[in-house]
């Protein structure tokens, strides 16, 4: 069959195009035939039911609702040739169906104000609607098809009903208060029908959307990610990130999670991303709710395929020891989760992004009592690669001469150290052990971190070689600058709200050349600062150091492999 397709909207309305149309003699489906929309059908329609059928055309439909079991169907064109095949085709078989030459004044797309117009009227009047989206269109139309149910009741009711909407055949639905939202709602799904069509048609840039609850809950994150080098994608699979590890490098960046794709050995792979405040019964279950989406974000090449799913395991962190919602840094969660067969302990903070603040390997031993209880390993304290990295700010330390001081020696000088952010304390309570004749500062905005680091990371805060303050380190480095004992070594390992320029560690105020002025002042001649930075922009990375370089001539950056952290040493010589 050859579609004419018309030049402009305004040939919708002329007739003579529609002549043209309809010499065809085969039947067209603007929005799918009833082995697609028939479900619905049935389930709205009754058989004794009088139906209206606009805009009829050389469709079979009609035809097929009254094989159905329908037979009171009404159906009406514009074109009088259409109607009087419609009318011959049907005279024997099917002499209920009745075909007429009428003009009909609605479009049916769901555009914005056709929606208006059904719900102004219709809502007005107390009659229920309904909104369905029609699952099974969706392989010949680029846009989203919704059947619109609108049942007049033979008593009004006595308030406005809520409007339904329905995302498929089988489940409750989503009852919505205003049009607003409906509009928004049909909008969503009309953007990610196109969305769907983007990808299908071959390799994209790495692309990301979430799916949310009704309630406005975010569900899952899905990261759709290809090889775009080739282009036929004709490998297809899913991974689902275990909760515990959604800030594992190789899930958090791009490359890290290019990565994962070529390990997993796919052409295409949506890895979905789980959030801590949703229940998930286990990775069938994930499965069988993701399924619809997974498949309709199946490049063209793979059709037919079977999908894997594939994980690294449990979908949940193994045990939560304690939570809490802090007045400065919100909701909080000490958890053990499990990786590459050890067990880790980790402070998170959730309202910023899951950021991991602090994580130290444990393991299970027997106490007195002979009790299983769970010990931190201090003998491998640092388990960010990041953490190891800082470690390196005792390889960076000269005497008054000039001269590099040996790590040996280092071990056992009188060093003056300070902690801007003490997190779970474990830069400190490590550094504390290993050096034993150095004395510490250790700053912290939230004094309930403190006590977490004390209570589940074992903080020595009443150690008389630790001393806490508690307050802004920005004043603290203020104050700092101005006084006479300077620091051998000072480390920033501080988090904040990600800035608009993708600035995650530190804080944008602590890069400034103000800042950076402050905290070089207190250092000794010969010291080292370790800075931790984390920005996934490469932009911004190269301005931080910029302005870094332009208050410290000597900068030494150091990156692992597996880490979005990057720890920038600088040193002071005169």
């Amino acid at each position: 069959m050859v579609v004419i397709i018309p030049k402009s909207e305004k040939e919708f309305t002329d007739l003579s195009y529609w002549k043209k149309f309809f010499k065809h003699n085969s039947s067209f489906e603007w929005y799918g035939d009833y082995s697609k929309l028939g479900q619905i059908f049935e389930k709205y329609i009754k058989s004794t039911d009088f139906i209206l059928q606009i805009g009829c055309g050389n469709s079979s439909l009609a035809d097929d609702l009254y094989d159905n079991g329908y037979r009171n169907i009404l159906s009406i064109d514009t074109d009088q040739n259409v109607i009087d095949k419609q009318n011959k085709k049907n005279l024997e078989n099917r002499p209920t169906l009745k075909f007429k030459n009428c003009s009909a004044s609605n479009v049916t797309l769901a555009q914005e104000h056709i929606i208006q117009k059904l719900l102004n009227y219709f809502d007005k009047n107390q009659f229920m609607i309904r909104f369905q989206k029609c699952f099974q269109s969706g392989k010949e139309f680029v846009m989203p098809v919704f059947a619109v149910i609108i049942t007049k009741l033979k008593i009004p009711l006595p308030q406005k009903r809520k409007i339904e909407y329905l995302n498929g055949m089988d489940i409750q639905p989503e009852l919505i208060e205003t049009s607003e939202k409906l509009i928004e709602r049909i909008k969503a799904e009309q953007q990610l029908s196109w969305f769907k069509h983007y990808i299908s048609r071959g390799p994209i840039e790495e692309a990301s959307l979430k799916i949310y609850f009704s309630n406005g809950k975010e569900r899952y994150e899905l990261f759709i990610i290809d090889e775009y080098n080739i282009k036929k994608l004709t490998k297809y699979g899913v991974f689902i990130v275990p909760l515990g590890r959604e800030n594992d490098w190789i899930f958090v960046t791009t490359k890290g999670r290019q990565n994962l794709r070529m390990n997993c050995q796919l052409h295409r792979l949506i890895m979905v991303r789980l959030f801590r405040d949703q229940d998930y019964q286990s990775l069938d279950a994930i499965q069988n709710e993701l399924n619809n989406i997974i498949l309709d974000f199946m490049p063209k090449d793979c059709i037919n395929q079977k999908i894997n799913y594939l994980s690294l395991g449990s979908t949940d962190v193994s045990e939560t020891i304690e939570t809490g919602n802090s007045k400065i840094n919100g909701k909080w969660t000490v958890e053990h989760v499990i990786a590459n067969e050890l067990t880790y302990r980790r402070l998170i903070f959730l309202d910023s992004s899951n950021l991991v603040q602090s994580e130290v390997e444990v393991n299970k031993i027997k106490n007195k009592t002979k009790d299983e209880e769970w010990k931190i390993n201090w003998s491998n304290p640092f388990s960010c690669e990041h953490h190891k990295n800082m470690t390196l700010a005792l390889n960076f330390l000269f005497d008054t001469e000039g001269r590099s001081i040996l790590l040996e020696n280092v071990l056992n000088e009188k060093l003056r150290i300070a902690v801007l952010g003490v997190g779970g304390g474990i830069i400190l309570k490590a550094f504390h052990d290993i050096l034993i004749n150095s004395i510490f500062v250790g700053v912290e905005l939230d004094e309930e971190v403190v006590e977490i680091a004390s209570k589940h990371f074992e903080f020595p805060k009443n150690s008389e070689r630790i001393k806490t303050v508690i307050c802004d380190a920005i004043n603290f480095i203020k104050e700092s600058a101005e006084q006479v004992d300077k620091f051998d070594i000072i480390f920033v390992d501080l988090s904040g709200q990600v800035n608009p320029e993708g600035l995650y560690c530190p804080p944008s105020q602590f890069v400034t050349k103000e800042a950076l002025t402050f905290m070089k002042k207190m250092m000794k001649n010969g010291g080292v600062l370790a800075l931790n930075l984390v920005t996934r922009d490469e932009q911004t990375s190269i301005d931080v150091k910029k302005t870094i370089k332009s208050v410290f001539s000597s900068v030494y950056c150091v990156r692992g492999d597996e880490d979005v952290n990057e720890i920038v040493f600088l040193f002071t010589f005169t």
